[in-house]
């Protein structure tokens, strides 16, 4: 249900256009993919978890953890699977040995970055504020320079590994009950996934209407050149 309704939504409005590298396109996905179909979605779903006696939570604590689990995962499944089965083969192609090499350098260094962040135990909680930042400059690099494929992908990366880390007790989201750290992953990880698509879909959006241009004013002047010539 939560797919199809997510699924139809983004489909009538982007009349089946691809939609992570517009800001239109996120935004609607965002709202009807993200938003509004796990939260029609997550009633029937509460619903059948009490049902069938699975806990002991109320119906809108079960719809609550729901909602955000669902919504959750589709910000980061669905972007990573449409944005790497899209003309992905094509873009690999493309690559240059730099570029290889950047996307190396931008993995390696988001995986150090997140281990250290989300994996560890620290006696010192008062540096845990300040180290939660460590991953940012990771995730906007891959958002500036990779565009959607990028974003997708070390928000996918950044998730697992605050998800594994909380389980064990580790991280910044490990202080509290189960349900308070589970909370505190999904607001964290619901907020870095809208920031960085959305910057990823402005920044293609921008790159797209300046090579535009570019190819405009290329035609123009190879208009001119020839009347010149002509003259």
């Amino acid at each position: 249900t939560e797919a199809l309704i997510g699924a139809a939504c983004v489909r009538a409005l982007m009349q089946d256009a691809y939609p992570f590298e517009t800001l239109r396109g996120v935004t609607a996905f965002i709202v009807f993919a993200a938003a509004l179909a796990p939260f029609l979605s997550s009633f029937v779903d509460a619903a059948f978890v009490l049902l069938n006696a699975w806990g002991e939570s109320s119906y809108w604590a079960v719809w609550q953890a729901r909602f955000l689990a669902n919504a959750l995962a589709t910000l980061t499944l669905v972007p990573l699977i449409i944005t790497w089965c899209y003309r992905s083969g094509d873009v690999m192609r493309s690559m240059s040995p730099g570029r290889i090499g950047e996307a190396a350098a931008l993995t390696c260094g988001l995986l150090v970055a997140g281990i250290l962040v989300f994996e560890y135990e620290r006696a010192n909680a008062s540096v845990l504020p300040a180290i939660v930042y460590l991953p940012l400059p990771f995730m906007l690099w891959a958002a500036f320079r990779f565009g959607p494929r990028g974003a997708a992908a070390v928000c996918t990366v950044v998730s697992f590994l605050a998800i594994i880390g909380a389980a064990q007790g580790r991280g910044p989201f490990a202080g509290g009950s189960s349900n308070e750290n589970a909370l505190a992953v999904q607001l964290f990880l619901i907020f870095v996934a809208v920031l960085l698509l959305c910057l990823a879909a402005a920044t293609q959006e921008r790159n797209e209407a300046e090579r535009a241009l570019r190819e405009s004013e290329d035609r123009y002047r190879a208009v001119v050149d020839s009347q010149t010539d002509l003259l």
